[in-house]
């Protein structure tokens, strides 16, 4: 199964959501803005 982006393991639904959600919070801290 292939969604466009390369992983080296599988990576769980909720836990893909978790990075998001992660990356998101790294980027308002970084740039101080709140992304919805």
């Amino acid at each position: 199964m292939s969604n466009g982006k390369a992983a080296p393991f599988p990576v769980p639904v909720h836990a893909k959501r978790d990075l998001k959600i992660g990356t998101l919070k790294s980027i308002e801290k970084m740039s101080g803005v709140k992304l919805k």
